[in-house]
């Protein structure tokens, strides 16, 4: 396995071993569909599982990892690369888009528990979310201004929707 650099912990984020990490521009179309992340240490790249992922600003991310549960942790971190396996960006890979969430729940910001997420359809603009409210099919947008965060270990997916798309789709 070739490893890449993809980017580097800028700091600790709160108690429970949340830390910040700045990712290379280009590598952020793929950061989603990455499950391990390796943190480069003094005795080799160490792999770690990321349980959660949400957006900070910019390029980037809060991270959580399997093992690193405490600040203290966290804070050692701080300035270490992270790196991926290099296979993860070949463009083949690219398609599989936000497919890895059927089955998560889809809350939203605003409205709460939205529901199970049925099937992802892979469009040009953006991937999109199939969910049934009340029988009801409602067709909901996945991209990185929707996204909030995927919490793989939950089976979570939050996001913050257009204002009003879901109750358009319940008053039909």
């Amino acid at each position: 396995m070739e490893l890449i650099t993809i980017g580097q912990i800028i700091k600790a984020h709160g108690l429970n071993g949340e830390v910040k990490v700045f990712f290379d521009e280009k590598q952020l179309s793929r950061l989603k569909k990455i499950e391990t992340l390796f943190i480069r240490l003094k005795d080799g790249d160490v792999p770690h599982l990321i349980t959660s992922l949400r957006k900070a600003k910019d390029n980037a991310y809060f991270v959580s990892f399997d093992e690193i549960v405490n600040r203290s942790d966290a804070d050692r971190l701080i300035g270490r690369d992270v790196l991926a396996d290099k296979n993860m960006f070949r463009k083949k890979e690219i398609a599989e888009g936000y497919s890895f969430t059927v089955d998560f729940m889809l809350i939203d910001k605003s409205y709460g528990e939205v529901g199970i997420i049925q099937d992802i359809l892979q469009l040009p603009a953006n991937d999109v979310a199939q969910v049934f409210i009340d029988e009801k099919e409602v067709l909901l947008p996945l991209n990185d201004s929707t996204v909030i965060e995927i919490n793989k270990r939950k089976k979570q997916v939050l996001v913050q929707l257009p204002d009003g798309i879901i109750n358009m789709y319940l008053s039909l």
